[in-house]
């Protein structure tokens, strides 16, 4: 489907929320002081389905400085190889750059951080082992500072793809609208969530699809500081996945 590429496009800047202001634990809705996470996602499988193998879905595991930011994020592969992005900062604790290596630890490429005057992202600039320009991002605000649109760049200027969001009453996502190249909309995610802030379901539209699909988000199990450690992720009414994970606080 062509919403996929859009979706895989974006994981080539680093990025995990639309507030640009808050720090790396806000903007993944961590409470408390927290120095690493790991979260591993298996797949559900049927109850008569015979054991063809690991049901490993995705695994990552992230370290936060004592500012509350990302200073490390893993993703393991397939084979068990692992990618690191390391993130660098200036004297007042705001990132500057972000370095990811390839499971063989060589370098894969850089992403540039740029700010306004009020210290707001506005833009990241990848760069390869080159240091030739690959893409761009660039952000536009609304008047609560979040990001109300999103536009990627090839290296000659070309529009890789657009995304516009909304917010809620309480300033959580409330839905995306993907647009690719030709500025033709491919995909719109709305989102609901629980009384903590947590997503519990996600409706998805295709190009040409008016019903769509929708994703549902339950919570079993919390830790004291009210961080959820297990999340099922359900659809169609079928557990499809179960994803845990492991807290550390400072």
């Amino acid at each position: 489907m062509k919403w996929l590429v859009l979706i895989v496009a974006s994981v080539l800047f680093v990025s995990c929320s639309h507030d640009r202001s808050k720090n790396s634990l806000v903007k993944m809705g961590l409470k408390g002081k927290v120095k690493s996470l790991e979260q591993t996602e298996y797949k559900v499988k049927p109850a008569r389905a015979k054991n063809d193998g690991d049901s490993l879905l995705n695994k990552s595991a992230w370290q936060f400085n004592n500012r509350g930011n990302t200073s490390v994020e893993l993703i393991w592969l397939a084979n068990d190889h692992v990618k690191k992005c390391v993130y660098q900062f200036d004297n007042s604790g705001r990132p500057l750059q972000a370095i990811k290596y390839n499971d063989d630890s060589s370098f894969a490429y850089k992403t540039i951080f740029i700010y306004d005057e009020h210290g707001l992202v506005t833009g990241q600039d990848q760069y390869d082992g080159r240091d030739s320009l690959n893409l761009t991002m660039r952000f536009l605000y609304d008047v609560n500072s979040n990001v109300a649109e999103e536009i990627s760049r090839w290296e000659n200027g070309k529009l890789l793809r657009k995304n516009v969001y909304s917010y809620n009453d309480r300033g959580l996502e409330a839905a995306c609208s993907f647009f690719n190249a030709d500025s033709n909309i491919v995909m719109r995610v709305t989102y609901a969530y629980n009384d903590t802030g947590y997503k519990i379901e996600e409706h998805k539209f295709g190009e040409d699809d008016d019903e769509g699909w929708v994703t549902q988000y339950r919570y079993d199990v919390y830790d004291k500081q009210g961080n959820w450690l297990k999340r099922t992720t359900i659809v169609k009414d079928k557990p499809v996945s179960i994803t845990e994970r492991v807290i550390s606080y400072y």
